[in-house]
């Protein structure tokens, strides 16, 4: 499984990170810091699953390119 984690603080997605990779260790995590940078990783690379902290400067749901993700029901 691949997680793509969008999160602006840093202390939060090492800790997300931390707590995953605790429980999950054979799970590939990718980490964003940035809204901008999170999108392009997503349209860049396949997920299996986004984390995305919807509280991140300049974040707007609507804007977010789920139509070009290579993306299947969970």
């Amino acid at each position: 499984m691949n997680i793509l984690i969008v999160e602006d603080d840093e202390n939060k997605s090492k800790t997300i990170t931390e707590f995953i990779s605790s429980i999950y260790p054979n799970i590939k995590l990718s980490v964003a810091h940035s809204y901008q940078s999170g999108v392009q990783m997503a349209i860049d690379y396949k997920y299996d699953l986004l984390l995305l902290d919807m509280s991140i400067p300049n974040f707007d749901i609507t804007e977010f390119p789920f139509w070009s993700i290579n993306t299947q029901p969970v």
